[in-house]
């Protein structure tokens, strides 16, 4: 792989849980024994619309529960020494953590009172008689516009065969992501959502402050969930920001598309700064303070 693909790639942190075990360039993560200490990260913090999205590959019987995902603003690097052996509720303890477990079955958002902070819940869809929350995932059912490109729908539904009729969440093949957006009405703050089997779950976390620092996604290989696989949206097979049929979309949509060709070529630069400075050092630049901010992921 060269470096520039290997720039491309959405791969994990290499801090991570002890009995996780990276593989195939960091993009799959295996529990390799137990059904704890299993925490992983993403190895770049995400941008706002952008989607991280993990495929299911293997799930182990004879455990009770199932894989945790969420954001986190704990640095990997904080935590190296004593990392929480769950996801919930040790991680989420540590605070600016915000998680919600993947359930086999459709049940209550238990936890959700309208504001999700430092918490956690649990989710597989939104059940009969739960108030349907407003959507962030822009599609026409062909193609999904995030801030990074644009990528096929397809893409977020599970991997299954033509046989199969239907999918748990917790089954392998599996697909789920996470993405945040900046909030109505309070611009300092992100809502959470979740895109299980490419169904957008609405809101699940809301008062996210995201401009405090680089927000990761952590996910939790736990209990019957195995190996978990990074879907790889941005840079690949599926990323396909001009064959996007721009007759579909109003006004709106097209600069949409605009601000995120935009967004994509701004963390361009700040990786390619980032790979050859160290982040305690970015405020020693001769840079003005936004372009420092930006760095330090402080800004938009």
């Amino acid at each position: 792989m060269s470096e520039e693909s290997r720039k491309i790639v959405t791969r994990f942190h290499s801090i991570h849980g002890e009995n996780i075990l990276l593989c195939e360039d960091s993009t799959v993560a295996v529990r390799t024994t137990s059904f704890a200490n299993s925490v992983a990260f993403s190895e770049k913090p995400l941008q706002p619309g952008e989607i991280f999205l993990v495929e299911i590959e293997k799930t182990e019987r004879g455990w009770s529960g199932h894989m945790r995902l969420g954001l986190t603003l704990i640095d990997p690097a904080s935590v190296n020494n004593n990392l929480p052996q769950y996801a919930m509720p040790n991680l989420v303890r540590l605070g600016n953590t915000w998680i919600l477990a993947i359930t086999r079955n459709q049940t209550i958002w238990d936890n959700f009172d309208g504001g999700l902070s430092s918490t956690y819940t649990s989710i597989t869809g939104l059940p009969p008689g739960i108030p349907a929350r407003e959507k962030k995932l822009v599609t026409d059912g062909v193609n999904v516009q995030t801030s990074r490109g644009v990528i096929p729908f397809n893409a977020l539904k599970p991997n299954i065969d033509g046989s199969s009729q239907c999918i748990l969440p917790t089954d392998a093949g599996s697909r789920i992501g996470i993405m945040y957006v900046p909030q109505a009405g309070c611009p300092d703050k992100a809502e959470m959502h979740f895109i299980i089997n490419g169904e957008d779950q609405g809101v699940c976390g809301k008062d996210i402050p995201y401009k405090a620092g680089p927000l990761r996604a952590v996910v939790d290989v736990y209990g019957t969930t195995k190996q978990v696989r990074i879907v790889q949206l941005y840079g690949g097979k599926y990323l396909c920001p001009k064959s996007y049929p721009v007759s579909l979309f109003s006004t709106v949509s097209r600069l949409f598309l605009y601000v995120s060709a935009v967004s994509t070529l701004q963390s361009a630069c700040r990786d390619a700064i980032l790979q050859y400075t160290k982040r305690n050092a970015v405020n020693l630049l001769p840079l003005p303070r936004l372009l420092k901010d930006y760095l330090l992921y402080q800004s938009q």
